[in-house]
């Protein structure tokens, strides 16, 4: 399930204070590992010198973690955030699985609540 269509993504990124928004063709970067697409997209294309990382993030087709992003930062020279995982007010955890399940099961005003938004 899509919780947003990539332009309602791109108003909500706009809406967050990003000036800037790279949709990548899957078929450019699908095969590459982590090391790949950090040096040869982020880097040399697109000149990256911080990535931000949720905390469950994987990259590439190695599936590296924010550990392994965290070693090529050193390498090639940039940092890395990472975003804690979301709680909410009885300690649950949030995150867009659980939107879905939310979503799944009928609870929308709980999905919302997660989403800290109304759903259209």
């Amino acid at each position: 399930m899509i919780l947003n269509t990539l332009e309602e993504k791109a108003l909500l990124i706009e809406k967050a204070g990003i000036d800037n928004l790279v949709v990548l063709p899957f078929e450019q970067v699908h095969g590459l590992s982590a090391e790949e697409f950090v040096r040869d997209v982020l880097i040399k294309q697109l000149g990256m010198s911080e990535l931000v990382v949720g905390y469950n993030h994987r990259l590439g087709c190695d599936r590296a973690g924010a550990e392994d992003l965290k070693a090529l930062g050193g390498k090639y020279g940039f940092h890395v955030h990472e975003a804690e995982r979301l709680e909410g007010e009885n300690g649950e955890k949030i995150s867009s699985t659980e939107i879905r399940r939310a979503i799944t099961n009928g609870q929308v005003e709980h999905a919302e609540k997660m989403l800290g938004r109304r759903l259209k």
